[in-house]
């Protein structure tokens, strides 16, 4: 049985290497995954990364990487991605996790859509120019500057990841822009009240708005006393289908809410038995097991995050 995989946030792109980490595409070019694609995100730190020229580096690392390995497609559309998968190639779209990474520029993010960015996060844990972090100035929402790139953005037809964003910065993009906007990587704060997960109010605005959460895989977003996950497979798939039946419980819209969002290389403590894209079947049949239908399952892990990159512009 062939599983569909759609990843919202799994891999970046390194500075060092101009390659993805991980090598976690080459996971997804198995045979068990089919139709395939994920999400790069182009990642900067102000304390340690130089901006300058950081988005055009990652373009031309995805665009030779897909060129050399032809089972790689470089999609800049969910019409790209639809034709990645009738050709049986991963489909790769590019993000941008923190607007520092186009200096936090409405005329920078207009460039970048042009050059194949799908999605674009506000901040990342620093606060910037657009706006406060969840976990720094979590108090400041958008700035006039912010609500310009949200604006653009939703011109553009680039969906907007409140992952990392201030509590009052999601609520005014979600409002400004309605059916655009992603948690690409969050999980429910009220199974584990880290600062990083959605609050229930969150997540039902998000979801009748038309937008939709991936699912992390990081066990401090998961539990709070994770060790038990970190080694016991049973317990981590638990774990994880317990956010995915919360969100649910909080919507009529059920699981088409809900898409995947593993954040595989952008942190150090995963779940035990899903440490790489290549074990994401564990869970699809452990969903399965739990009750879920094959369409609801089969939306969460592909369907529901390709309709909403559809709707939010980029068809």
């Amino acid at each position: 049985m062939l599983i569909p995989y759609f990843d919202a946030h799994c891999d970046t792109i390194t500075e060092e290497k101009g390659l993805f980490r991980n090598g976690l595409a080459v996971d997804l070019a198995l045979e068990q995954f089919a139709p395939r694609a994920q999400v790069f995100a182009v990642y900067g730190d102000l304390d340690i990364h130089t901006m300058e020229g950081r988005f055009d580096r990652a373009v031309s690392a995805l665009t030779d990487l897909c060129r050399e390995n032809k089972t790689l497609a470089f999609c800049r559309s969910a019409e790209e991605v639809r034709k990645a998968a009738r050709k049986g190639q991963t489909a790769a779209l590019l993000s941008v996790e923190g607007a520092e990474v186009l200096n936090c520029s409405p005329e920078r993010l207009e460039q970048a859509a042009k050059q194949g960015l799908i999605m674009t996060g506000i901040t990342w844990n620093h606060a910037n120019l657009l706006s406060g972090s969840c976990v720094e100035a979590p108090e400041r929402g958008l700035t006039e500057l912010g609500r310009q790139y949200v604006q653009t953005a939703t011109r553009l037809g680039v969906a907007l990841d409140i992952s990392h964003l201030s509590p009052k910065g999601a609520q005014q993009v979600i409002e400004l822009a309605s059916g655009r906007v992603l948690a690409s990587h969050s999980n429910a704060y009220s199974l584990c009240p880290h600062p990083r997960n959605l609050t229930d109010d969150q997540f039902r605005a998000l979801a009748l708005s038309g937008g939709v959460t991936g699912i992390n895989l990081y066990t401090p977003f998961l539990t709070e006393d994770d060790r038990k996950i970190r080694s016991n497979q049973t317990e981590a798939l638990a774990s994880v289908i317990a956010h995915i039946r919360h969100f649910v419980s909080l919507t009529p819209l059920g699981t088409k809410p809900i898409v995947l969002g593993c954040d595989f290389d952008g942190c150090d403590l995963l779940p035990a038995g899903l440490t790489k894209s290549k074990d994401m079947g564990k869970l699809y049949f452990a969903l399965l097991d739990a009750g879920f239908t094959k369409q609801e399952v089969d939306g969460i892990f592909y369907e529901n995050l390709l309709r909403f990159l559809q709707q939010s512009g980029k068809a």
